[in-house]
């Protein structure tokens, strides 16, 4: 059953970044964050990173003072270890956003310069945004350029050329990575956020690039927002749960769409921690940090 949209102010923008157990990769996307939001200081912003078993507190809270520059607010979501349940981790950030225009980053994909002002010029009702994703290796350069010319990575085969799509490609949607996507809110809420049934990171993101064709919303891949996927050592082509998305395909084709996704307040299993004060952060999380505590 379709939720009705709350009202969100469209002044600001919110950044979702979802993690795992990757600080290293953290620390270099959330830099990056902050020069970007640094770029637009008269356009309100907030990053929320949502963490999977609440392993990257001191991290974050250590890199705080980057954001004071540009006036972006910087959220800590810390999410109980029960699996890889990353459609459960973005939905939650999608909830949690103040904005109405939401952007949607992985945690080990670092923005280049350029990125957050793609994003702004592109909102618009009825779409939803896709932008350019890059791969770096271990012997590359973080370079997008060098990148390119690099003879192991292939633009073409991973996303198609930029452009607004309505039209009926077979694998389009299918290649809606929502490591580097964005959206108004009213949209995402459109489509049924992210689709809880598929579990780890299999192919939630094609369910949802399908659910937004066949809801009506146009999907535009942004070529200038650009991220570079940086490499680490479990970077690999990932299996896919193939018989349920194409049950689903089979299903939104008739007209019946629908995605199962938890409100916040069926929700036991995050807390926001504030990032105000020294507090230390072991490798089970913080357990006596300061808590925010969520609305129910």
């Amino acid at each position: 059953m379709a939720r009705k949209a709350q009202l969100r102010p469209d002044s600001g923008v919110s950044i979702v970044v979802i993690t795992h157990r990757k600080g290293y990769l953290l620390r270099s996307t959330l830099e990056a964050l902050a020069r970007e939001c640094a770029r637009h200081p008269s356009k309100p912003s907030e990053v929320l990173v949502v963490d999977d078993g609440g392993f990257d507190y001191g991290l974050v809270r250590e890199l705080l003072p980057a954001f004071e520059p540009a006036q972006a607010s910087l959220r800590y979501i810390r999410v109980k270890h029960r699996g890889y349940r990353l459609s459960l981790m973005r939905n939650l950030g999608l909830q949690l956003a103040s904005y109405e225009p939401v952007i949607l980053l992985d945690g080990d994909c670092r923005p280049v310069e350029g990125w957050l002002a793609a994003y702004l010029r592109a909102f618009k009702p009825g779409r939803l945004l896709a932008g350019r994703v890059e791969w770096s290796h271990p012997s590359a350069s973080s370079s997008p350029d060098r990148l390119r010319n690099d003879s192991r990575f292939d633009y073409e085969r991973k996303r198609p050329q930029p452009g607004l799509f309505r039209g009926q490609p077979p694998v389009y949607p299918q290649r809606f990575w929502a490591g580097n996507v964005g959206g108004l809110w009213s949209d995402w809420l459109r489509i049924g956020l992210f689709n809880e049934e598929f579990n780890g990171g299999d192919c939630e993101e094609a369910d949802a690039g399908w659910r937004a064709y066949y809801s009506g919303l146009a999907i535009e891949f942004l070529f200038d927002a650009c991220v570079v996927h940086q490499w680490h050592p479990t970077t690999r082509p990932r299996g896919v749960n193939w018989s349920l998305l194409e049950r689903k395909k089979r299903e939104y084709s008739r007209g019946r769409i629908s995605s199962r996704w938890t409100p916040l307040e069926e929700c036991a299993d995050w807390e926001e921690l504030t990032l105000g004060r020294a507090c230390e952060a072991n490798s089970e999380g913080a357990k006596d940090d300061p808590r925010v505590s969520p609305s129910r």
